[in-house]
Parts: structure tokens; sequence; C-alpha cells
């Protein structure tokens, strides 16, 4: 029988220092890609990108209605001439009886009057938005034989 006296298992504070980092860091790396509600996301006009109503780079109203814009400058482009940015690059529109869900931001939408659609090999894909289909198109989710539509959408009253 062999006793050891003065030892002790120990974790030493360089092996707790260690495992303290590594938690901080997959902590801030979660919280980083922790994705915004829908609710708090806007498209910008200009460009099409999704942007965070709490921290938007920009904003614009016209008519009553507020604009959210990932760049000064594309606020800067929108002011200049927003009718042209509104004919061409819609709001987001769901609808809450849609029979297709956007595949970019989960939104409902109506497959007989998409805003916006593109056709796959798998069949047609709709999209809330001439952003979200672009994100789509332009992302690895469009398949190799993935060819745009033509956009068929009403104006607002």
């Amino acid at each position: 029988s062999h006793v050891m006296m003065g030892h002790e298992f120990s974790l030493g504070w360089n092996l707790w220092l260690n495992i303290v980092a590594v938690v901080s860091l997959l902590l801030t790396f979660a919280l980083s890609r922790r994705s915004v509600s829908d609710e708090g996301v806007a498209i910008d006009p200009v460009c099409g990108m999704q942007v965070a109503k709490d921290s938007p780079a920009a904003v614009a109203d016209v008519d009553g209605v507020r604009y959210y814009f990932c760049a000064p400058r594309c606020q800067d482009r929108f002011v200049k001439e927003p009718a042209k940015f509104l004919g061409q690059t819609p709001v987001m529109v769901e609808d809450p009886d849609g029979d297709a869900t956007d595949p970019i931001c989960g939104m409902k939408v109506n497959s007989k009057q998409p805003p916006a659609q593109a056709d796959s090999p798998t069949g047609p894909v709709y999209f809330c938005s001439e952003g979200c289909r672009g994100q789509w198109l332009a992302g690895p989710n469009a398949a190799p034989g993935t060819q745009q539509v033509s956009l068929s959408r009403k104006a607002k009253p």
C-alpha cells in the first residue's frame, strides 16, 4: 500500500483560464450569429439588402413611410429619386394566407401573385421581394439549371 503524502490532484490555473477563454469565444460567436426577428428587419429599397431596424446606417421618410438603408450612399441615391427605386424594388410583401414560403426570409407568399419568382429544376420558387430572389439566385441554393423569370408586381394603391 502506497500512500502519497503532500500530493493533491488539482487543475492548474492555466487550464481554468483556457476553459474560460474557450467558453467566452463560443459565447461571443453564438451571440454574433443570432438572427434578428423578421419584425426587426427591413429591406433597403436601393440594393435589396436586409437592414436591422434598430441599427440602420441611414433612414429616410417619404410620404409618411420610413425606409431603412444599409449605407448613407443608398440613402442619398434614394432621396434624389425615390420613385425610381420604389418602382424597381418592392418592399417585402407578406401574405398571411400565402401557400408558399420565401426560402430566404421565411415570409408567406401567395404563389398565384408572388412579388418575385424564379424557376428551378424542381419547380417554381416564390419570394417576397426582388431582394430575396436576388440573394437566392446568387447563393448556393440556386441549382445549376436555375433561370430568372420576369417579375409581375401590382403597384401599391
